[in-house]
């Protein structure tokens, strides 16, 4: 019965700002495009805004009663900008340009629980920043700055993560060495909240797993466990992209030098380690998932495959033809939070009370 129970929560969490999951993608020459994912299968890759510039990074976060795309154009030297879009007409922005002060060739987003703040991993500036998301007015900032003179690397915030407590941000500070912080809301160092870890080995990026928060590293997929950091996978070859599976487990993709060649490994972790597929890289090599169908999608050769993730095989690949062109980054179309406004929206408190109720009385019933 507990199972049961368990089963229709579940259900009742995802009603709670989980829309189509569809993918997304900007590529280098400007465009931002949508591959829609039903239970009939996928569609052809269809563009639905240009002029987004040639390095252009597309996200997903919760503004408290929706989901948002936000379009940033990239840049090293100024300021990034960006659009908004309604995740129902990514055609028409909902606005102007926003300008994100502080924030410098965005690497990662991530929404506070009630969807009342963004994050974004500033790689450029260094910093962590938080931005209102009603009007993008600048909150609260952490910038990392170089620990000694003798420090010859630079710093750069890499990725962002929060879950119902934590902002969490991941700093790559040499080729041989990343850190691992943790803030509340204010992203303060001087907060109880606060809590800082080293990883022995530079790290491109991290995600929440059914076993954790793991970490993309230049020596395999690690987290941390009870006695500190630990491997949950070693490798020969640094690891580019992690992706969380339905499960406990994770899909990584690693990528290796062959003469003046580098290639792209897909790989599946779960109860062991198997190859999914090789291919020679391109610019870009990412991974996310489409959760509402089970979808992987991967970036690499300058194509975009998707892998059902149920036997992980290819259901899908898309040539920059096909696209519209090469791709540079790739996300979902949704993102998760809680409603603000308890009286409507997508997870009221009646609906929830409604699933609630059901599920007690098939329990009941079936004792």
């Amino acid at each position: 019965m507990r199972k049961i129970f368990l089963a229709v929560l579940a259900v009742m969490i995802m009603m709670c700002g989980a829309a189509g999951a569809d993918i997304i993608y900007t590529t280098e020459s400007g465009n931002m495009g949508l591959i829609e994912i039903t239970e009939d299968g996928v569609s052809a890759p269809a563009v639905k805004y240009s002029g987004a510039g040639s390095n252009a990074f597309v996200g997903t976060y919760w503004d408290g009663e929706d989901t948002r795309v936000i379009l940033i154009e990239r840049s090293p030297e100024s300021y990034d900008r960006a659009l908004v879009f309604s995740q129902s007409n990514m055609t028409t922005p909902v606005g102007d340009y926003v300008e994100l002060d502080g924030v410098k060739d965005t690497r990662a987003v991530a929404n506070s629980l009630y969807g009342t703040s963004i994050y974004f991993a500033s790689y450029g500036s260094s910093s962590l920043c938080e931005f209102d998301t009603e009007n993008f007015t600048p909150r609260n900032s952490y910038i990392h700055e170089q620990e000694n003179s003798r420090d010859i690397y630079p710093h750069h915030v890499v990725g962002v993560r929060t879950d119902y407590r934590y902002v969490y941000a991941l700093i790559d500070v040499s080729p041989y060495r990343s850190l691992y912080l943790r803030f509340d809301g204010t992203l303060e160092r001087d907060k109880e909240a606060f809590y800082s870890d080293e990883i022995d080995s530079s790290t491109s990026s991290m995600a929440q797993t059914g076993s954790g928060l793991m970490f993309a590293c230049s020596d395999g997929v690690k987290y941390f466990g009870r006695d500190g950091l630990a491997y949950a996978v070693s490798s020969d070859s640094p690891v580019k992209s992690i992706c969380a599976d339905d499960g406990s487990g994770f899909y990584f993709m690693t990528q290796y030098q062959s003469g003046d060649v580098s290639f792209d490994v897909i790989a599946h972790y779960s109860s062991g380690t198997s190859t999914i597929s090789e291919h020679e890289s391109g610019s870009v090599s990412m991974l996310v998932k489409d959760t509402n169908y089970s979808v992987l999608a991967a970036v690499t050769g300058g194509k975009i495959l998707l892998y059902d993730m149920e036997d992980d095989t290819l259901i899908a690949e898309y040539d920059s033809t096909e696209l519209g062109g090469v791709p540079v980054c790739v996300s979902v179309r949704s993102a998760l939070g809680n409603t603000n406004d308890t009286s409507g929206g997508n997870c009221n408190i009646s609906a929830a009370g409604v699933i609630v109720f059901v599920a007690l009385m098939i329990m009941k019933r079936r004792k």
